[in-house]
């Protein structure tokens, strides 16, 4: 679709452990699109989102960061696993496939891309990372500060 698709793609085939490698990621993908491609504005807001919340647990603002922060991850992994799917020319879940197929379209608002990425990453995304931080020994307990959140 763009010239520099190889380059999103290469850069979201890695797998990020931590928010700071998410970040990375993020920050190639705003670097490499240009501002005609609708993906730029839903993953500059994301990245947005996640330096807020970046910031906010070196600040000590969660009482479980380490949980938080592992959400985060996982929830990023999903979105660069369904945009490397659509870059690879596999099947995508189909909520993203609204964003990724209409990027190059000019008529469509940045803000249209961005909550439409927005829609796709919280309604299908959300509770996926959600279910795989429980699979993978984060289970919460009732009546602890995970339990609130899900992770």
């Amino acid at each position: 679709m763009f010239p520099y698709d190889p380059t999103l793609l290469a850069a979201v085939t890695a797998t990020p452990e931590s928010i700071d490698e998410v970040i990375q990621t993020m920050r190639v993908i705003d670097e490499t699109c240009i501002n005609r491609d609708g993906l730029k504005w839903f993953n500059g807001l994301y990245l947005q989102v996640t330096q807020a919340v970046q910031s906010r647990i070196a600040s000590g603002g969660f009482s479980d960061p380490q949980s938080l922060a592992g959400l985060d991850v996982q929830f990023a992994r999903l979105y660069f696993g369904a945009l490397a799917s659509s870059l690879s020319g596999q099947a995508a879940p189909e909520c993203w496939q609204v964003l990724f197929n209409s990027r190059s379209q000019t008529l469509i608002a940045r803000i249209q891309f961005a909550l439409a990425g927005v829609n796709a990453h919280i309604n299908h995304d959300l509770a996926q990372a959600i279910v795989t931080c429980q699979a993978t020994a984060t289970i919460p307990q009732h009546g602890t500060i995970q339990r609130l959140y899900g992770a």
